[in-house]
């Protein structure tokens, strides 16, 4: 007979949809962006600047030393890696603004 589970096979299956769903809501919860950050320097916008706003200034692939002069106290490395949603690193699309060819570098 075709199209039916084995028993192997139907144990199995509640198990691995389980576990894919697991995985699934893992991932969305590792890919969170941090911020908003104090902006205090002239020019700044307001007084905070999130990643949906530095990610549609086209600065994902910054450095936040680049942005900031100096960047707020433990603040380091590059934009997506601290704004991994807002700047299209996450499976999710990234905001219409961005600029995908400028976020990987290859503009």
């Amino acid at each position: 007979v075709t199209g039916l589970a084995s028993p192997r096979t139907a144990r199995t299956a509640p198990m691995l949809l389980l576990l894919s769903s697991a995985t699934g809501a893992t991932a969305d919860t590792r890919c969170v962006d941090e911020g908003p950050w104090p902006c205090s320097v002239d020019g700044c916008p307001s007084e905070t600047v999130g990643c949906s706003s530095l990610a549609e200034l086209d600065l994902c692939s910054s450095q936040f030393a680049e942005i900031w002069n100096p960047p707020p106290f433990g603040l380091s490395g590059t934009v997506h890696g601290r704004c991994p949603r807002a700047c299209g690193r996450c499976g999710v699309d990234p905001p219409a603004e961005c600029n995908m060819a400028v976020i990987d570098g290859t503009a």
